[in-house]
């Protein structure tokens, strides 16, 4: 019978992925991978969010205003039904230190009809950030707030899923510890599963065992890298452990 957690022996390749991601960590490092990228959304979404709202209040208590300059008048791309939509203006003006900024800005329909290209625009900015500024009739932006928002927020709850399901499978392998049984189990098949690591399709290796009462059951070791689970091949055994009142919930060596 081979080895249960390195079959061929100790020391033979992917070393260091062993050490880095095991049976144990898998579900924290997959769960860890989906936070780090759903909390920068999140937060930028609000970021944006707190931007946008705070923007107007901003301007009044510390903006000031320059004569800008109308420099082009558009509609964004027409919709599926034909008629076009988000009325834009590009502008520039000239803050109190001299300073040239270009800007564009989504406006309604109303302060875009009054508008004249190469006519004057009144421009509110702040004197340390003039990016931020407004022209009248510029509404709050919520597409970027929204966008970012929804998915750092989808993501948060995949990862805040995924680390639930890492603390049940601990709380589990911890009781297998001391109240689960042994049972031999018999390797049926390799083959890829559905989780990526590092855009890398991870593997499992399937078995079958038998428990106290002689029922079959068949069970799965965690995702692990290709290289790994090539190492089991059909036939072979290895050592299990299994719930003793639920004999169709068992554990992979490393998990336990």
């Amino acid at each position: 019978m081979r080895n249960p957690i390195c079959p061929n022996g100790p020391g033979v390749g992917a070393g260091a992925s062993v050490a880095a991601m095991n049976g144990r960590n898998f579900w924290y490092w997959f769960g860890g991978i989906w936070l780090a990228v759903g909390l920068p959304f999140l937060m930028l979404g609000g970021w944006f969010a707190w931007y946008e709202l705070t923007l107007e209040q901003r301007l009044a208590l510390s903006g000031r205003t320059a004569q800008g300059m109308v420099l082009v008048k558009s509609w964004g791309t027409g919709n599926s039904s034909g008629r076009q939509s988000d009325p834009r203006v590009k502008y520039r003006f000239t803050t109190a230190d001299g300073k040239t900024i270009h800007a564009e800005a989504t406006v309604t329909e109303s302060a875009w009809d009054a508008l004249r290209e190469r006519e004057a625009v009144e421009v509110s900015y702040l004197p340390g950030t003039p990016r931020a500024n407004r022209i009248d009739g510029r509404p709050v932006q919520w597409v970027l707030p929204l966008v970012f928002s929804a998915v750092g927020g989808i993501l948060t709850l995949i990862a805040g899923f995924i680390l639930l399901k890492a603390s049940a499978n601990a709380r589990f392998a911890r009781r297998l510890r001391t109240q689960g049984l042994t049972a031999e189990a018999e390797i049926s098949h390799v083959a890829p599963t559905g989780y990526m690591v590092n855009r890398v399709y991870q593997w499992a290796v399937y078995y079958r065992y038998r428990d106290h009462a002689g029922n079959e059951h068949e069970g799965r070791s965690p995702p692990m890298p290709e290289e790994l689970a090539r190492r089991w091949q059909p036939g072979d055994h290895v050592q299990v452990m299994f719930d003793r009142l639920r004999p169709g919930r068992s554990a992979w060596p490393e998990q336990t």
